[in-house]
């Protein structure tokens, strides 16, 4: 196998996953990363993509796959001896607004469940079953679980990934990075320009300003995310992940926080400020169901994601150079397909082939022109 220089610019989730895998080859890795503003440090995602009810199926395959995957990284990471794990299986609940909603998305998803097992056992839970099992949760709505579900630590995934990856002989530089020649794969980072064989571009919603310089224009907008964590009075480790009505999110953190979000706000841009207006909207919806515990807001991320137009992710080579492939637009099921992504770019570059046939719906070529 020839011996190709790659560099990789942006260190989250595609990124750190892709020099995670790259680095157990015999190729030379470098992975730029400042890390400004990055989603997947903000976030902490729910990997439960199977009650969703976006009907188009290259998008539902996509994530289905992400989703399974987890337990192949799982199991990749314990192999290279990593004890604590960034994803938890730890079941997920489902808020809908009426018992025939409820029971609609279950036959769905005992449908998809035919296709992947891995969604696990699936129930519909009254609100009082809710209480009964969960007796921390007033529920006033009929909820679905499914045990399969399970939630994911960004910070915590991309420092485990970037740090293997760089026992295993990556180059990590803490600098900005931009293109100096897309013909001769040049790349700038400090002080210091390099060319490569091979770059990868996963830097969210920075892809416009790295490809603008060369008369590209890409179909990327800015999203900004901000979440919350808790401290509780309760024993939150077994918690499942809750889904509730809206876009307001509710995880495990630790023994006994929280993590609640996250905010999908269109007209910031890449201000990362954080909102207490919005931080309180938050507390203010997770204390919907849990109205006996005492929350106190300990801290908070605030990162920007990355969306299409038609907010299908943007996947493979950009236009007229096929040894630069781009990933972004992934938006807040980011941190569900990244993994997946991260690791068939990866080895898309590693064994000199195309990108597997179900990323090809997300061509970069629809969204670079």
């Amino acid at each position: 196998m020839v011996k190709r220089k790659i560099v990789i610019i942006g260190g989250g989730v595609v990124g750190s996953v892709a020099a995670y895998y790259l680095s157990k080859t015999t190729h030379d890795v470098t992975l730029i990363d400042d890390g400004i503003g990055q989603a997947t440090k903000a976030s902490a995602g729910i990997i439960c993509p199977w009650f969703s009810q976006r009907r188009n199926q290259d998008w539902y395959h996509l994530v289905d796959t992400g989703a399974t995957f987890y337990r192949q990284l799982v199991e990749d990471l314990t192999a290279d001896g990593v004890k604590t794990l960034p994803f938890h299986e730890t079941g997920s609940l489902v808020f809908k607004r009426s018992r025939l909603l409820a029971e609609k998305l279950l036959l769905t998803a005992k449908l998809k469940r035919e296709a992947n097992p891995t969604i696990g056992s699936l129930n519909l839970l009254s609100p009082e079953s809710v209480k009964q099992i969960y007796p921390n949760l007033q529920a006033e709505h009929y909820a679905l679980y499914a045990s399969g579900g399970g939630h994911v630590d960004g910070q915590l995934l991309i420092s485990t990934l970037q740090n293997i990856a760089e026992q295993n002989g990556t180059t990590i530089i803490r600098e900005k990075a931009r293109i100096t020649s897309v013909d001769r794969h040049s790349v700038a980072f400090g002080e210091q320009v390099k060319t490569f064989d091979h770059i990868i571009l996963a830097v969210g919603a920075w892809l416009p300003e790295l490809l603008a310089p060369f008369g590209l224009k890409t179909d990327i907008r800015p999203q900004k995310g901000q979440l919350i964590t808790c401290q509780t009075n309760r024993q939150t480790s077994n918690w499942p992940v809750c889904m509730l009505i809206g876009e307001t999110d509710i995880l495990p953190y630790g023994e006994t926080s929280l993590i609640i979000g996250a905010t999908h706000e269109n007209d910031q841009l890449f201000d990362l400020t954080p909102s207490s207006r919005q931080q309180n909207i938050l507390l203010e919806e997770a204390k919907t169901v849990l109205t006996d515990i005492d929350l106190t807001i300990s801290g908070h991320r605030v990162g920007t994601r990355a969306y299409t137009s038609d907010f299908l992710p943007l996947i493979g080579p950009i236009p007229s150079y096929d040894h630069i492939i781009a990933v972004s637009g992934l938006g807040s099921s980011g941190l569900t397909s990244g993994p997946l992504i991260g690791y068939e770019v990866a080895q898309t570059i590693a064994n000199d082939q195309p990108l597997v046939d179900y990323l090809t719906p997300f061509s970069a070529k629809r969204y670079i022109k």
